[in-house]
């Protein structure tokens, strides 16, 4: 994260997120399908991960 934006994870996390979710924790509001969003940062992301978000696989974390 930090060699692509200069900024770190925490930073991040600190100055733009309003909430964060565990990638383990199955049972986050987000995790719903009908979770309505404005937008979201998934970060940092690779393209496997990109990928996988995008045909709604899931591996473990």
């Amino acid at each position: 994260m930090h060699e692509c934006a200069d900024i770190t994870l925490r930073e991040l996390e600190e100055d733009l997120c309003y909430q964060c979710h565990n990638c383990e924790n199955i049972g986050a509001s987000i995790a719903s399908g009908s979770f309505a969003t404005a937008g979201m940062i998934v970060a940092p992301c690779s393209v496997r991960t990109m990928s996988e978000i995008a045909s709604a696989q899931h591996r473990i974390c």
